[in-house]
């Protein structure tokens, strides 16, 4: 099966180490469940939005929701970074290139990291300094998604997910659904973590007093 991706590129679906890939120009690519779909973001999207909300706000709701999915998003940022080169390396020679995605999605799981360390060591007031770390990175979000569309890279165009042949479209929802259904299970029990543990901190504040 062949088409036209965009700039020139010839592209067609044929086996490729008994499963189904992609090549363009006669170049394996692989697609990034992790990535590919503006969906598959929703663990960075929950963080940006409950410290936007938090800061705007002041509720401790909020700045809960924002732990918790600070920690999902290095998780799966992992996932991501790890699942990611071990297919490359298969599929296209190379563990990584420095290319527009594999960059900003390595930027976007860094700042995580300072989320969650500038919140354990910060002291008091790194709660709203965290959050605006936080907001920063919310710019890259989007970025990571429309990489490839404006520059080349060894992944995909988002515009080639509606024209997936059906023996490689359906895993890739099924692979959507089946982590957004894992990042909601961790993230409702993350939350009641979080819930329990401030409760718990507020008891002893009331002993001490």
């Amino acid at each position: 099966m062949a088409g036209r991706i965009g700039r020139g590129e010839i592209w067609q679906f044929d086996e490729f180490s008994s499963e189904t890939s992609l090549r363009v120009n006669g170049r394996p690519i692989y697609l990034d469940r992790f990535r590919l779909l503006p969906g598959e973001n929703r663990p960075d999207r929950e963080w940006m939005m409950g410290n936007a909300r938090y800061l705007a706000t002041g509720v401790l709701r909020h700045d809960h929701t924002a732990q918790a999915a600070a920690e999902l998003t290095v998780l799966f940022g992992l996932l991501t970074l790890v699942s990611g080169p071990l297919w490359a390396r298969r599929a296209w020679g190379t563990w990584w290139v420095w290319d527009a995605r594999l960059t900003s999605s390595l930027v976007g799981w860094m700042i995580g990291w300072a989320y969650l360390i500038l919140r354990r060591y910060g002291g008091p007031g790194s709660d709203k300094l965290a959050a605006g770390v936080a907001l920063f990175g919310a710019v890259n979000v989007p970025f990571i998604f429309i990489s490839v569309n404006y520059w080349r890279t060894i992944h995909p165009p988002t515009t080639i997910v509606p024209r997936l042949p059906v023996d490689m479209g359906v895993p890739l929802w099924f692979c959507v659904f089946a982590f957004l259904l894992l990042f909601i299970l961790l993230m409702t029990m993350r939350l009641r973590l979080e819930v329990a543990r401030t409760r718990l901190d507020a008891l002893y504040v009331a002993l001490d007093e």
